[in-house]
C-alpha cells in the first residue's frame, strides 16, 4: 500500500491527461498510486489511461461507462482511494 495516492477524476481529458500523468510519475518521491476515475469519457482517455496502467502498476485506472456528473466523480475518485494521505 502506498502512502499517498493521487486523485484524477477526468471527463474528455485527452488533451492534458498524458501531461499529468507524465508530470506525477517523473516525481522523485516514488511511494505513491495514481487513481484515476474516468467519468464515461468519449475521447481519446480511456486508451491514454489503459497505456499508462499497463506501463506503470502505480497507474490505478476506473472507468463508467456514463457521465455521473463532476461532483460524483470526484467523489468516487476519493471513494477509491485508501492510503494514508490523499491528494488532487
Amino acid at each position: 500500500m502506498p502512502s499517498v495516492q493521487i486523485g484524477i477524476p477526468v471527463y474528455n481529458g485527452a488533451n492534458f491527461l498524458a501531461a499529468a500523468i507524465d508530470s506525477f510519475l517523473a516525481q522523485t518521491f516514488t511511494d505513491f498510486e495514481i487513481v484515476i476515475s474516468d467519468n464515461g469519457s468519449t475521447d481519446a482517455t480511456q486508451e491514454i489511461c489503459e497505456r499508462y496502467a499497463a506501463l506503470d502498476p502505480r497507474v490505478k485506472y476506473h472507468r463508467y461507462d456514463t457521465n455521473q456528473g463532476a461532483a460524483w466523480n470526484f467523489n468516487n475518485v476519493v471513494h477509491l482511494a485508501d492510503a494514508e494521505f490523499f491528494c488532487w
